[in-house]
């Protein structure tokens, strides 16, 4: 069970330290939005997520890999977490929740995009769940075991045999997890 834990915790390290990365990038520093949507979507292979987005402090997305620039975007989906991180200045993995733009389940790696030391915006890598429950599957369980990823809330974010059960209530006691 350690290893599933481990290998979990290294991809998401692994997910805000590319963040934390592309978080520093210059056209940021100087507020060139169309310019880092163009680097954001150039790298955005090179990332275990979907979609890159950029949001300011009123929970207004700015930049979305997903839609052209310049295309009007909703609020974030998920204010609790964005708002987490401008209280704290530190990086923060969400809940499940339905994204505003692609209206399915996603996770979120946040991070803080630093001006001085005043966070500016938030910088958000998508992550499908269908990413965990790969990464539940390929530790190859012994035959007839189950391994679930349950989020804050108790909904299922992952499952190694059923992933229809993402974004189900977990009825798991927190002893058999």
């Amino acid at each position: 069970m350690h290893a599933l834990a481990s290998t979990l915790d290294r991809d998401l390290v692994g997910t805000i330290a590319a963040a934390q990365v592309l978080a520093e990038s210059p056209l940021l520093a100087s507020d060139d939005l169309e310019g880092f949507r163009r680097e954001a979507t150039r790298i955005l292979p090179l990332l275990p997520g979907y979609a890159i987005m950029l949001t300011d402090a009123t929970g207004q997305q700015l930049v979305n890999t997903l839609l052209p620039y310049g295309t009007p975007l909703p609020a974030v989906a998920n204010p609790i977490e964005h708002r987490k991180v401008f209280e704290t200045g530190q990086p923060s993995v969400s809940d499940l929740f339905i994204g505003a733009v692609t209206h399915k389940h996603a996770l979120f790696v946040y991070v803080p995009v630093l001006r001085g030391n005043h966070v500016k915006y938030t910088l958000g890598v998508a992550i499908h769940p269908g990413r965990l429950s790969d990464s539940l599957i390929r530790q190859r369980l012994p035959s007839g075991w189950v391994a679930t990823i349950v989020d804050s809330s108790k909904v299922i974010v992952a499952n190694s045999r059923t992933p229809e059960l993402v974004g189900q209530i977990s009825h798991v006691q927190p002893s058999q997890a």
